[in-house]
């Protein structure tokens, strides 16, 4: 996993019921419409984007929300992306596994999202400027935890990558990214 990952962050419940009755609470107890922003063509976090989609359009309209799915090319998806001109959007990150490139990307300095929290971007510039492990460790949780609350993205997959080897090989490595580092691999005896 990755380092100061934290596992008592949880996932977002599913619960179409209390979902309707947020929506209610919020003055939408009849719905509204939705544009879902999505792309064509596989990318390496999402095989299937516009399966992915419907599954998430077909979770909202089980609450009441309209969802229009609008399919784009790839190049034309990201920039409606990070421009912020659409209202929802599938997306998703592939990168080096460290908090402070992941949780940046996902989340903080309205990363593609419009939300900006003071607080949230400090935390991650405290994480940032110490070299003590354990202190970053311990703020990176605090912003898993702030961002999980303020609920910027929501994750809905990973990619959760597996390689097989023989017994007597030794050195095999296959990190964070699925990217096989063999170098030091070897056949024994």
């Amino acid at each position: 996993s990755v380092f100061s990952f934290d596992e008592s962050t949880g996932s977002y419940e599913h619960n179409p019921e209390k979902a309707k009755e947020l929506l209610a609470e919020a003055g939408y107890e009849d719905g509204f419409e939705l544009e879902l922003y999505s792309f064509q063509g596989a990318r390496p976090y999402v095989s299937q984007p516009i399966q992915a989609s419907e599954l998430v359009a077909a979770d909202l309209r089980d609450v009441g929300i309209d969802v229009e799915i609008v399919t784009n090319e790839w190049a034309n998806h990201a920039d409606i992306f990070s421009s912020l001109e659409h209202e929802l959007a599938l997306h998703g990150w592939f990168d080096i596994g460290h908090p402070s490139n992941f949780l940046k990307t996902l989340g903080l300095e309205g990363a593609n999202t419009g939300y900006e929290s003071e607080e949230l971007n400090q935390l991650a510039l405290d994480a940032l400027a110490t070299y003590e492990t354990g202190e970053q460790e311990e703020i990176y949780k605090e912003l898993q935890q702030k961002l999980h609350e303020a609920a910027v993205s929501i994750p809905i997959a990973h990619n959760d990558y597996t390689a097989a080897t023989l017994s007597n090989v030794e050195g095999f490595e296959l990190d964070i990214l699925g990217i096989v580092r063999a170098h030091d691999a070897k056949i024994t005896e």
